[in-house]
């Protein structure tokens, strides 16, 4: 039996030392679909047509206050262009939730008025999309103005008092750009997340190694750490990040991210007309657990070697259509990866602890 298989039948939280630091409270509020940009890499793809209605927005609200969520995400498409996005931010309000922030393209908050409106109805907080400088972001956009309203949106919140934090999409178009676009950010937050190759096509143009972008990434992150206060690189190996692991939240380390989700909501939110509410009386860190534990054993994968690494049971290791594309180009993830010899580490935020 390989090691992948093993893995497909073991619980591996219950490798891990007992962590006493509190899970995210935060959570995903899906909003619908309908967007004003048309991203290369949307998850979506051509099906970014429609939006949710109110009530079914503000009974995601309600089950997420129930579950013990005290910050909400409003996430699209692009939430600003919902036709009750401002009586979302009034709903949250009113639901009392601590942080009330928008996942944006930017394409509306470059109008300053608007954002001090929809601030002065609760909103404290926004996650813009900028993936590169200039042409780089409007070519990923597919919108000719995409970075300079994404510039203005930064500069209007920074004028404001509005917290800004930044994702990055790591593609095949972008990583090159990382270090030039880390140099011209003043914001909160930056997340460097890798290309989910999950939702793409197994030839996708927008593959590149984790060795290539590794380089890049780190770059980046020297520009821009004495600057910005909390640094993150999403879905890569340790061992593609020595020297630098600090800044790696995978999905054992994320669940203690004050700023990210709260997985056992994000799934069950994306079918909210036919949401099933028997998990409310759980336990909202043993279902995120729970819920962490099945995507990344499901959806990733290691190479036979990673066994001989001291990181190997808080790595989350290639996602599984990484892998093929690799052999796809006569390669394979064995072959990248190198292990760090050592005894196993068993507390997730291992590497965090200085931050």
């Amino acid at each position: 039996m390989g090691l992948n298989s093993i893995l497909n039948k073991k619980d591996m939280t219950r490798q891990f030392d007992y962590v006493p630091d509190s899970h995210t409270r935060r959570c995903k509020i899906n909003t619908g679909r309908l967007c004003n940009a048309d991203c290369r890499f949307c998850y979506y793809g051509d099906s970014r047509t429609e939006n949710i209605e109110f009530h079914l927005i503000e009974k995601q609200l309600d089950i997420a206050k129930k579950f013990g969520m005290e910050s909400v995400d409003f996430s699209g498409g692009e939430p600003t262009i919902h036709k009750d996005f401002k009586k979302m931010i009034e709903s949250a309000n009113k639901f009392s939730f601590k942080g009330i922030c928008v996942v944006t393209n930017g394409l509306t908050f470059h109008n300053k008025s608007f954002m001090k409106d929809c601030m002065e109805l609760g909103l404290n907080d926004i996650l813009l999309s900028l993936h590169g400088i200039e042409s780089v972001q409007n070519r990923v956009m597919g919108t000719d103005n995409a970075y300079l309203r994404a510039i203005k949106t930064i500069e209007n919140a920074n004028d404001l008092g509005l917290r800004v934090r930044i994702n990055s999409v790591v593609s095949n178009m972008t990583y090159r750009h990382l270090p030039l676009l880390s140099k011209e950010l003043n914001v909160y937050n930056y997340n460097m997340i890798l290309f989910k190759y999950c939702f793409d096509q197994v030839n996708s143009p927008d593959f590149v190694n984790h060795r290539k972008t590794s380089e890049y990434i780190k770059q980046a992150i020297d520009n821009c750490e004495d600057r910005i206060e909390m640094i993150n690189v999403r879905y890569i190996p340790f061992c593609f990040m020595r020297g630098y692991e600090k800044y790696v939240t995978n999905f054992h380390q994320k669940k203690y991210d004050p700023l990210e989700w709260n997985n056992a909501l994000f799934f069950r939110f994306e079918n909210i007309e036919d949401i099933c509410l028997d998990f409310l009386g759980n336990d909202p860190v043993e279902e995120n657990d729970s819920a962490i534990e099945k995507y990344s054993v499901s959806d990733y994968c290691k190479a036979d070697k990673c066994i001989r690494c001291r990181d190997f049971l808080i790595c989350d290791g290639f996602e599984r259509t990484y892998k093929n594309l690799t052999e796809f180009q006569s390669s394979s993830i064995s072959e990248e990866v190198k292990p760090e010899p050592g005894k196993k580490i068993k507390d997730p935020l291992y590497y965090r602890r200085d931050t």
